[in-house]
């Protein structure tokens, strides 16, 4: 099996490198990333960098260069008060908060669809966490009034930058396609010091859940 993720940060994807066998670097489409060998195949990482397009572009590119079975984006996000700092969600319905066309007449928000039903309950069975909707925008969420009104206007349990990017590039490549998001802030006023003290422990968390969901999702 070969799966690709798709992670924001170098700092998130350090770990995973570090744990793979025979890790090599790759320059692609000007996207740094890394693939090596695990139980159950072959696992190839880019860093995006933050937003939705840097996150769909890096998506299209891994899969017309690796050829990937399942599309998997691992990372941190904010919580919107259903899951508590360190908690872990596996996406389901994904949705993009900041695309506005209200003054149109149009209702907020755009709904990307539904990451994959089968590789979700794989991944859980594999690592745990809880089935959540990801609220995808090109903003660090950091005001407690706007995290209220995107879990509110979209049931969201987790806002952050990436999510409904993979998942449209992975879409349209016809590619499956699962998120596991981190919880490492509350997105209110504290979300950046919140943050950087969680990155680096939930990094680790990410390396090693990735790995098992792998196996899991390989059969292994």
């Amino acid at each position: 099996m070969k799966a690709a993720i798709v992670i924001a940060m170098e700092s998130e994807a350090a770990p995973l490198k570090a744990a793979l066998k025979d890790a090599e670097c790759f320059s692609l489409c000007g996207f740094k990333g890394f693939k090596g060998s695990a139980d159950g195949g072959e696992i190839a990482a880019i860093m995006s960098g933050e937003g939705k397009v840097n996150a769909a572009l890096a998506t299209m590119a891994i899969i017309n260069f690796f050829k990937p079975d399942v599309v998997m984006n691992f990372g941190i996000a904010g919580g919107l008060g259903k899951t508590p700092k360190g908690g872990k969600l596996v996406a389901g319905d994904v949705w993009e908060h900041d695309f506005d066309i209200t003054a149109a007449g149009y209702l907020p928000g755009k709904f990307r669809g539904r990451a994959d039903d089968d590789a979700a309950k794989t991944v859980i069975e594999a690592i745990g966490g809880e089935r959540g909707t990801v609220a995808t925008g090109d903003v660090f969420v950091a005001d407690s009034a706007r995290a209220k009104q995107i879990a509110e206007n979209f049931g969201a349990t987790a806002c952050e930058m990436e999510c409904a990017g993979v998942f449209a590039a992975a879409m349209a490549l016809n590619t499956p396609f699962v998120a596991v998001k981190y919880i490492s802030d509350d997105a209110d006023s504290s979300a950046k010091v919140s943050m950087d003290e969680n990155v680096a422990p939930l990094s680790e968390r990410i390396a090693a859940d990735i790995l098992v969901a792998f196996g899991a999702l390989s059969g292994k």
